[in-house]
């Protein structure tokens, strides 16, 4: 347990010793993360928020009116490039309910993780909010690639030579080509280690193909 020093009524706990606030837990992030009604967290972070990761999935809970009121999740992973492996940590799925914040809870709790995890060579925050990474001396880093679906469907049928699919739904021989296409990946960029449980986790992610 991490040692945090929190005002008398709230304390800090994790979703695998108190599950029964998962479901609120994830309510709040949505809500933070003004997500519509159609999608769901849960689904799209799924390696980040499955029960097997639970433990990893920090929480400060308001004793007094039995609320969640801040959710920080992490995932130790590992980079490779060229033969060299550094462990990282992957932190997301950031939340307080906007009645606590500016209250430092939330920073309590952050460097808490970061003083945790001092064996941990690289921090790897996934946020839209700017602010967040000058305030723990962190550096906004990385791309976003999008490939605009219709550009790749609308083609006409005598020059398409893919089809689409979900993880979840390749043959065993596609998935084994596509995981040697990644791991291929690491002779010329930085990319995260997969490990066979790793590719299930992301299978489960059914809001992405």
């Amino acid at each position: 347990m991490m040692d945090v020093e929190l005002p008398d009524n709230l304390r800090l706990s994790t979703l695998h010793q108190t599950p029964e606030f998962y479901k609120e837990t994830i309510k709040l992030i949505e809500h933070c993360f003004g997500y519509e009604d159609n999608f769901s967290f849960a689904t799209d972070f799924y390696p980040l928020m499955n029960t097997l990761n639970a433990t990893n999935n920090h929480i400060v809970i308001d004793s007094l009116r039995q609320k969640v009121v801040a959710h920080l999740g992490v995932k130790s992973r590992t980079l490779a490039y060229k033969g060299a492996f550094l462990p990282c940590l992957l932190m997301g799925g950031i939340a307080t309910a906007p009645e606590y914040r500016s209250r430092g809870i939330f920073s309590r709790m952050m460097n808490a993780i970061i003083n945790m995890h001092k064996d941990i060579g690289l921090f790897i925050l996934w946020s839209d909010q700017p602010e967040l990474y000058k305030k723990f001396n962190l550096y906004q880093a990385g791309k976003v690639l999008e490939i605009d679906l219709a550009l790749m469907t609308d083609l006409p049928a005598s020059t398409q030579t893919f089809t689409e699919s979900s993880l979840s739904h390749l043959s065993t021989n596609d998935l084994s080509q596509l995981q040697r296409l990644y791991n291929d990946q690491h002779q010329s960029l930085m990319t995260l280690v997969r490990t066979v449980q790793d590719w299930h986790e992301i299978s489960k992610i059914s809001s992405t193909k």
